[in-house]
């Protein structure tokens, strides 16, 4: 038995499961929350003595149509009792996805992962488009433009891991370039320049681990994105 229901539904829709005496003794319930242990669903093991446990899907899924042809590939991270798991692991095998276990405490800082690499990309990507328009480009334009750029970084950082792919000012440690940008974005919206400073913090640092900066050119690139308002 699966809850595809909303992460808040979860507990409330087990319990109210449960109560009613709705399992079968002996089934297997699972729910499909990135961010959420099996513990959550402990009313129907309690209760009606069901083994349990998750598998989340790592993809997005913006319709259904692309949920249908994503998943054959995708990794489905499961965790819980032993004979949950290996149902659940059988189950993504037989649509084509790859099954990997995970640990029940780490689901809501793997689901954080999951959203910085997806949903975070998703508003970065907005983010520069807006940037884009403060420009004077033509939104769709800016986007037809930047997508093929987005891509290609993509395909770098699985080719060559983050730190291989690293390009840009902050990884050749070109202050003025980044203080024109700060410059620049003070302008705009402030939720833009905030952004771009907390992103190449980040930077900075992943520039240091590939060594193109030593410790005092990172360190005084991350002074001059923490600075006040340039």
């Amino acid at each position: 038995v699966l809850l595809t229901v909303p992460d808040d539904a979860i507990d409330p829709v087990c319990r109210d499961l449960a109560e009613a005496n709705a399992f079968t003794e002996g089934a297997v319930v699972a729910h499909c929350s990135g961010a959420l242990g099996s513990d959550v669903l402990a009313p129907a093991k309690q209760r009606c003595g069901c083994d349990i446990g998750s598998m989340h899907p790592l993809q997005t899924f913006p319709t259904t149509e692309a949920a249908l042809d994503r998943l054959p590939g995708a990794y489905c991270f499961c965790e819980g009792d032993d004979r949950a798991v290996e149902m659940l692991e059988e189950l993504a095998r037989s649509i084509g996805a790859t099954p990997a276990r995970i640990d029940a405490g780490a689901k809501a800082i793997y689901h954080a992962a999951a959203v910085t690499a997806c949903n975070s990309l998703t508003t970065l990507i907005d983010a520069a488009v807006t940037m884009c328009a403060e420009a004077g480009i033509d939104r769709e334009i800016a986007l037809a433009a930047l997508g093929p750029l987005s891509k290609a970084t993509l395909e770098s950082v699985a080719a060559m891991g983050p730190a291989g792919a690293l390009t840009g000012p902050v990884a050749r440690g070109d202050a003025g370039t980044v203080r024109r940008h700060l410059e620049a974005l003070g302008a705009c919206d402030e939720k833009l320049q905030a952004l771009y400073r907390a992103a190449g913090i980040w930077t900075a640092d992943l520039a240091e681990r590939k060594g193109t900066l030593d410790r005092a050119a990172a360190a005084a690139l991350t002074d001059l994105l923490r600075s006040e308002r340039n």
